[in-house]
């Protein structure tokens, strides 16, 4: 498991969430993708949107009827930890969890300077409305 990121503390999945991703990818074509958490194949491998999962087939999928590579992209999600239930949506710590996992994305497209970001709409929603 990776080791918890200091700036969990305060989280609502501070005690919740396990193992930790990261940001993968070179995101050469200056392009990020963001999800909203990990899923339990994602936890797994502590990296975002793996290939065999729901999440990262679609991405996968997509990505090659485009005939682009996936390291050529930085993909993450907001929450970098895996939620209790393999799901966030609609748990009573969702916002404030979103909104106090934000810093990570926020310095992630710091470090990467994407020139386009796409996020699940309803997440990308949510971190600006909160």
């Amino acid at each position: 498991m990776r080791q918890r990121p200091p700036s969990c503390q305060g989280c609502p999945l501070e005690h919740k969430g396990t193992d930790f991703s990261i940001v993968s990818g070179t995101g050469s074509l200056g392009v990020m993708a963001v999800g909203e958490a990990s899923g339990d194949s994602e936890a797994r491998e502590q990296r975002p949107f793996v290939e065999w999962a729901p999440a990262g087939s679609l991405l996968e999928r997509t990505l090659r009827r485009m005939t682009l590579d996936r390291a050529q992209f930085s993909i993450t999600n907001v929450c970098r930890c895996h939620p209790p239930g393999d799901f966030l949506a609609g748990a009573p710590y969702e916002f404030a969890a979103l909104n106090h996992c934000r810093q990570h994305l926020v310095a992630a497209v710091a470090e990467r300077q994407p020139k386009v970001r796409s996020e699940e709409r309803r997440v990308g929603k949510e971190c600006r409305s909160r």
